[in-house]
């Protein structure tokens, strides 16, 4: 026997099926959007904390300057801004040497991150 058409279950399996697939699907490709937004994020974020302790080590400004602020277009570049720095000195095993720890973050709580980079200097 030859039938043209579907039944009415075949077509209510049919959604049944999409609307428990469809979900999961869409909270991947969100999850996935998210992923890519905090490396996006980090990736910034660590390359203002190396360029900015490169400008602290290259003007000497490390031992006399702020040690936090926020980040500024014109410094750090527009993708910067609200970005928050610290800069943290501490003795090493030689004394005259000082370890030198910069601190990038971004946002509150778990939406926010932060990336640290770190360096010995001599005053």
């Amino acid at each position: 026997m030859h039938r043209k058409g579907t039944t009415l279950i075949e077509t209510l399996v049919a959604i049944g099926l999409v609307a428990t697939v469809l979900p999961v699907a869409l909270a991947a490709v969100s999850g996935g959007a998210q992923a890519i937004e905090r490396a996006r994020r980090a990736d910034l974020a660590s390359r203002v904390a190396q360029a900015r302790l490169a400008r602290l080590l290259a003007d000497g400004s490390w031992s006399t300057s702020a040690a936090s602020g926020t980040c500024e277009a014109d410094s750090d570049g527009a993708d910067a801004v609200g970005l928050r720095w610290s800069l943290h000195a501490a003795a090493w095993r030689d004394p005259v040497v000082r370890e030198l720890a910069l601190t990038v973050s971004w946002g509150e709580g778990s939406r926010g991150g932060s990336v640290s980079v770190s360096t010995l200097a001599v005053p």
